[in-house]
């Protein structure tokens, strides 16, 4: 397995102090402290996040409770109207994996980037049931198409019932977006399917995106 660098810019380190200090909390701590932060910055509590956190009994170390604050502070970021910079594509897919943990059903998002390497979009182009989704190539062209200042793309789409391998479908889509990529003018990062707060990537693999 090869770990690459998008050469996107480092994602600033501007909550440092908070997180250390909010690593050593207990879980009923950290969710209060998670929801102050949020109404203090009068942006809407993530609730199936702090439910997750509760009903998870593996978060349960600090490595862990460092983790989802570091994943808090980019949805704070986000929702505050700044724009994420993944610096790596464990990076993106760690993003991923915790931010689409309780989908219950199968989803297909495309996430566009500008040429400053910051995410511009995340759309989700199709929802189907526990073991598929349709995704439709037209549907993935014209998103990125109309997103404005779009330079590249990842895509990403789960699996409800825990297993992360690809499908060969998954693999057709794959080559396909590889396709439609270069006359669009696009650089396609990645496909990552993520599952149980676990990824897997394409790209590291070095399956079929190289």
């Amino acid at each position: 397995m090869k770990y690459e660098s998008i050469n996107l810019l480092e994602e600033p380190q501007t909550a440092a102090s908070d997180e250390k200090t909010a690593v050593i909390m207990t879980r009923n701590e950290l969710i209060d402290n998670a929801s102050k932060i949020l109404k203090e910055a009068g942006i809407d509590t993530i609730q199936q996040l702090a439910k997750q956190l509760k009903s998870n009994q593996k978060i349960k170390n600090d490595a862990q409770r460092e983790v989802f604050i570091e994943f808090l502070r980019k949805e704070l970021a986000l929702r505050a109207g700044e724009r994420l910079k993944p610096s790596s594509y464990p990076e993106m897919g760690e993003y991923l994996a915790e931010k689409y943990v309780d989908l219950d059903t199968e989803e297909f998002h495309v996430i566009s980037l500008n040429t400053a390497g910051q995410i511009i979009a995340d759309d989700c182009l199709a929802v189907g049931d526990r073991r598929s989704a349709v995704v439709d190539i037209s549907k993935v062209m014209r998103s990125l198409i109309l997103n404005k200042g779009v330079a590249a793309f990842f895509v990403m789409h789960n699996h409800p019932a825990g297993i992360l391998e690809p499908s060969k479908a998954d693999d057709r889509i794959t080559k396909k977006l590889l396709r439609i990529a270069k006359p669009l003018g696009l650089t396609f990062y990645d496909h990552f399917i993520v599952s149980d707060g676990n990824y897997y990537s394409y790209r590291l693999n070095e399956n079929i995106i190289k």
